[in-house]
């Protein structure tokens, strides 16, 4: 990345550990899991306090700059988004070895942690489902091949495969990656 936005990211470390509205700041993205590389943006996440939310959404724009993305949340969302079950849980692996580069109130780096990984006594329950799922668009997947379906066969299939990922990678108490990461991720972290 270029050293403006370099520059621009150690500013905005500075700002925001002087800010009292800002509660905790993180990398997400590849440079938030130590897997970047020259062209990796910094994907920026302050955590701010509820009542300034829309007002720092103001100050601090989505594309703040080239190479710089911030996202503003508010602490209360912060605390409820990517929860185990909810909607946005799907998420959870953003949170994964992502570490906090402010932390005003100690909350912040636990919180990335239980979003980070599986909670303990969901993994054999989610493990379970996982691999019904997986078997489930497997044998439809044979059953379309046995038909000719051979777009059918391979849709299924694909759709198998990230349920046995979510499997495998619960069964080491592990969230499975993105699958952009899957590489990087079995490379620096093997099963």
């Amino acid at each position: 990345m270029d050293q403006e936005s370099q520059n621009k990211f150690g500013q905005l470390i500075a700002e925001s550990a002087a800010d009292d509205n800002i509660i905790g700041m993180f990398l997400g993205g590849s440079r938030g899991k130590g897997f970047e590389n020259d062209g990796s943006d910094y994907d920026i996440r302050l955590v701010v306090k509820d009542e300034v939310t829309f007002e720092y959404v103001q100050k601090y724009p989505k594309y703040f700059s080239p190479g710089i993305d911030i996202a503003v949340i508010s602490f209360s969302e912060f605390q409820n988004y990517a929860r185990w079950g909810s909607d946005t849980a799907w998420d959870r692996y953003e949170y994964t070895r992502a570490k906090a580069l402010v932390d005003k109130n100690g909350m912040i780096q636990k919180i990335i942690d239980e979003k980070g990984s599986l909670p303990p006594a969901e993994i054999a329950n989610y493990i379970n489902e996982q691999l019904d799922a997986y078997l489930n668009y497997f044998i439809r997947s044979v059953e379309a091949g046995a038909k000719n379906n051979h777009v059918g066969l391979r849709l299924e299939a694909a759709l198998s495969l990230p349920c046995l990922l979510n499997a495998v990678f619960a069964a080491e108490d592990r969230l499975a990656p993105f699958a952009d990461y899957l590489e990087k991720e079995l490379d620096r972290y093997p099963l």
